[in-house]
């Protein structure tokens, strides 16, 4: 933009006819530069283009003044003018700044939505709400300092134009007024753009300036437009609020209050969620259960939801030490006794006894290492057997020194498990009339009920001690814990999660629906209600040591759904609940393993007989061994062959060869296995190395076990050993159902492998015009059948017995043939469909010589006989037979293992056949009667879940 001003005695141009001699005679010129550029661009554009006159009459030899010379006054920036100036200076800055407030918006709102920590200032923007002001804000700031810029610039280019390019006259108004205004650049486009004709690279350099500046004013207002109205909504957590509540330890949960006997309960430690710790090592004893230093912290926060979405918290919050530390007590004296309540109510069994317990290596006493107690407590004495839950009681104990010592303030309990001679309620008797026994009073028939429990004797059994009576039946264990807390400083974090544990929601029914939310460091069924706690600033604990040994108890420590009170707000409330597992896993889970390793297993006794007896958990035998709990275990047809006594067989083993579990214990050579991960294995074991595993013979590895034979125990038990691990196991698919996926132990697989071997070597037009005969619609042929259909033959004729098999099979694809009632009929029914020839392909999965008799007898010559079952008779044919036949026959046990991969594939893409495989799933502990069912043949299949 050219300045203009009066100059006298210029060396520049004066106008014609002035004289230049007249110093006084003022002037207005134009900065010579700017003419001298104007003139020489006149003279090469001669033409009605030109606004200057080439016969102007200017001499040319008029010295020019060279721009380096020009008045230090009239430099660029004086040029541009204060006001373009200041809008370019101040509209860059507003625009940096608001970009800058943006962009940190943005990235703390990225931060936050994948839980990770947002700088302080950003918190302070959100929950103080000023998010969505700032964001307006800054939106229209970019779009106020864009417009001026643009006009600014518009203006600048209209000059720039005027000066250097020249115009047609009909455009020099248009940019003569927005040389001087502020518009945007949309006005001058159009006489931009003719001007870009002359070709000329300025006027080109122009355009495309003023095109930038219309597309950033373009962009800019999308994007103001777009930061206003493109919000979404995230929970996050926020800033720490503080409000008191009341909140309490509940230590009047007893059922009743009589005499000085509380029959103690327990319920969890709390229903909200806590965050956990464990710090140093337990004792490691025989005679002490011990969980180390356990750490947990209440969080902090009223509401459900908040709580659900803690991330991150720092402050104070009630916690306890949940260290338990047990040890067998020392009986000097104990007696089982009844106390009448009252005329409306039964009787209560109570046990009174007065003890000790060792505790040197618990507290590191330096003097008496004994501890002496007494106490007086209710036993349970009716209860379902049938559950899995102890009938535990916890005792209120007297000691008589204490046992404090340095940040430990333990307070020891006892606890007693009531045993199956105690399980017969005390009814309540009318003094007056006794229905069940005239003869007898109230108070000798209570006399009686007391017999049994007269001489007792007591028997260290590690850190349990058991009683016994006169005839040796076990009455109740008894073992004392310790347990203490003390309140800390705590730091919590942690992963949101979508919601706590409802009050009677079940342990089971939460665990599968959430994701873990600090990860399986703790183990696979760890709950998603747990956090990871920090402990800090942990100096002098004990100036919170408990007054009195009452305030001492941790009140709910370990066991679980009982009707009492639990920790809630302090005016509480009675509830029945079934307490979360991991308020109660830390402490029962180890006094209940170190009680018993016994796990429950089905053992085969003989012929038709099978007993569910406790067996201990099987160890590591081996480096390359794996321990696995098993989750879910099927009962084989081929286990029916022992069962019914066809297969001879030795006695005493554990039974099941198809499970699927998770990995529990790992060998020292075992690297690609670790506990928690999720496995199906085949029913034989393999070990990757010997010349039949390496040629995809691995039923016949030199290494092969069977599982469920006396050589190596079976899966129907809670636990199984799995050798040469790596070489055997398979990691479960997801995308496979759990119950579906036992199926690749055994059956599925094996079924693949009887059609491949009929059809896999037929040529295309072979297999579309075969007949095939599957004789066995059990199991294992349910699945052949699936597999062979595949293949697409002409047909496939299904043959057996059992008219829901049939139904089933004609449902799959085949024609159902009953060989009880139809022989006759489907030897003519073969003939009809291979003109007389005889079926193609037999497949027989049977395991019985009549079935392979009927498969001979049907198959043409140069036929193919493909039997998996499992055959203990003669074979019902004669060489000559064979010979007269060009019999080709595939004959033996599926290598499971070397063609899992392929079977598994095919069982994710037909595992909607198979739901009437997975219908009956029964508990474990109802086996006796699994095996009923399906050597009856009332079912398809029977799966057991260990877990019941």
């Amino acid at each position: 933009m050219s300045h203009y001003e009066a100059v006298r005695d210029s060396d520049g141009i004066s106008p014609p006819g002035t004289p230049i001699s007249e110093p006084d005679y003022p002037v207005s010129v134009i900065d010579t530069e700017t003419l001298h550029e104007v003139l020489g661009i006149a003279n090469h554009s001669a033409g009605p283009k030109s606004f200057v006159d080439n016969d102007m009459g200017v001499d040319s030899s008029v010295p020019r003044i060279d721009p380096k010379s020009r008045p230090p006054d009239l430099r660029w920036w004086r040029r541009l003018g204060y006001m373009g100036l200041g809008v370019l200076i101040a509209g860059t800055v507003c625009i940096l700044i608001s970009c800058s407030v943006l962009i940190f918006l943005w990235f703390g709102a990225a931060r936050a939505r994948v839980h990770q920590q947002r700088p302080q200032l950003w918190d302070s923007i959100i929950f103080r709400e000023w998010s969505l002001s700032m964001v307006t804000i800054c939106s229209a700031t970019l779009r106020v300092a864009l417009s001026f810029q643009a006009g600014v610039m518009a203006a600048a280019m209209a000059a720039i134009i005027l000066e250097t390019c020249g115009v047609r006259f009909c455009d020099t108004a248009l940019l003569s007024l927005h040389r001087s205004s502020s518009s945007g650049p949309s006005a001058i486009l159009p006489s931009v753009i003719r001007q870009c004709r002359s070709n000329r690279r300025s006027s080109i350099a122009c355009c495309l300036a003023l095109f930038m500046t219309f597309a950033i004013a373009l962009v800019s207002t999308f994007t103001s437009t777009i930061l206003l109205s493109d919000f979404t909504i995230y929970k996050i957590s926020g800033l720490n609020t503080t409000r008191n509540i009341p909140m309490a330890f509940d230590n009047t949960a007893q059922s009743r209050d009589f005499k000085g006997i509380s029959f103690w309960h327990s319920p969890p430690l709390a229903h909200w969620r806590y965050a956990r710790a464990e710090t140093g090592e337990p004792i490691s004893s025989n005679d002490v259960i011990d969980t180390g230093d356990l750490y947990r912290a209440t969080i902090s926060f009223n509401e459900s939801d908040d709580r659900a979405s803690l991330e991150f918290y720092r402050g104070p919050a009630m916690v306890t030490n949940s260290r338990t530390a047990s040890v067998g007590p020392t009986f000097k004296s104990f007696k089982i006794d009844y106390y009448s309540v009252s005329n409306l109510t039964s009787p209560e069994l109570i046990l009174r006894a007065e003890f000790q317990a060792y505790i040197d290596k618990i507290f590191d006493m330096k003097g008496d290492k004994y501890l002496p107690m007494t106490a007086e407590c209710k036993l349970i004495n009716d209860w379902d057997s049938g559950l899995s839950e102890w009938p535990l009681t916890m005792c209120r104990v007297i000691p008589q020194t204490s046992p404090y010592q340095k940040i430990y303030d333990f307070y020891p309990r006892l606890l007693v498990t009531s045993k199956d001679p105690l399980n017969k309620p005390l009814d309540r008797r009318d003094e007056d009339h006794d229905p069940l026994d005239d003869e007898k009073t109230y108070e000798e028939y209570l006399e009686d009920y007391l017999a049994p429990f007269a001489k007792l004797e007591a028997k260290k059994n590690g850190s349990w001690t058991k009683v016994v009576n006169g005839d040796g039946d076990e009455i109740f264990d008894a073992t004392v814990c310790f347990t203490r807390q003390i309140p800390e400083l705590v730091t919590i974090l942690g992963q949101a999660v979508s919601s706590e544990s409802d009050y009677g929601e079940r342990a089971d029914e939460v665990l599968p629906r959430r994701s873990h939310q600090a990860g399986d460091s703790y183990g696979l069924y760890r709950s998603t209600d747990v956090g990871d706690l920090h402990l800090f600033d942990y100096k002098n604990p004990t100036k919170y040591s408990a007054q009195e040994h009452e305030q001492g108890v941790r009140k709910g420590p370990s066991m679980s759904d009982r009707y009492v009170k639990a920790w809630a707000k302090a005016t509480g409330r009675n509830m029945g609940f079934y307490s979360p597992v991991q308020h109660r896993e830390d402490q029962e889970a180890k006094i209940q393993k170190r009680q018993t390793s016994a796990m429950k297993s089905v053992v085969f006794k003989g012929v038709k007989q099978v007993a569910l007896e406790d067996r201990p958990k099987p160890t590591i035998q081996d480096p390359k061994d794996i321990i696995v709990k098993v989750k879910y275990t099927a009962l084989c047809g081929s286990e029916l062959h022992v069962f019914r006594g066809h297969q001879p067989s030795g006695t005493g083993f554990i039974m099941g060869h198809e499970f699927t579990g998770v990995v529990d214990e790992v060998g020292s050579a075992v690297t690609k296995l670790q506990p928690g991960d999720a496995i199906v294995s085949p029913f034989t074991v393999s070990c990757g190395e010997c010349f039949f595993c390496k040629h995809g013979f691995s039923s016949r590895c030199d290494k092969s076990l069977l599982f469920g034979t006396v050589p190596l125990d079976g899966a129907q038990a809670e636990y199984v050993r799995i050798p040469y691990a790596e070489s055997t196991v398979v990691k479960a698919p997801e995308e496979i159902d759990d119950l579906k996926l036992c199926l690749m132990a055994d059956i599925f697989p094996t079924g693949c492998y009887a059609a491949s071997n009929g059809l896999k070597d037929l040529s295309k037009e072979q297999v579309e015009d075969s007949v095939v005969v599957l004789i066995g619609c059990g199991p294992v042929g349910i699945c052949a059948l699936i597999a062979a259909l595949e293949y697409k033959p002409k047909v496939i004729l299904a043959v057996d017995g059992i008219e829901s098999r049939l139904s089933l099979a004609k449902s799959l694809g085949a024609e159902p043939w009953n060989y009880l009632t139809q022989k006759d009929e489907l030897e003519k029914r073969v003939k009809e469909l291979s003109d007389g020839r005889g079926a193609d392909v037999i497949i027989e999965v049977v395991g019985h010589s009549s079935a392979l008799d009927m498969g001979f007898k049907l198959l043409r010559p140069w036929g193919i006989i493909s039997s998996v079952g499992v055959h203990n008779g003669e074979i019902p044919w004669t060489g000559n037979q064979a010979y007269g036949k060009n019999l080709t026959i595939k004959m033996g046990r599926c290598p499971v293992r070397s063609i899992f991969e392929d079977s598994l594939k095919l069982l994710a893409k037909k595992q909607h056949l198979l739901d009437f495989m997975t219908a009956t799933v029964m508990p474990l502990s109802d086996a006796l009667e699994g095996y009923e069912l399906f050597d009856s043949m009332k079912v398809q299949k029977v799966i057991f879940d260990a877990d019941r």
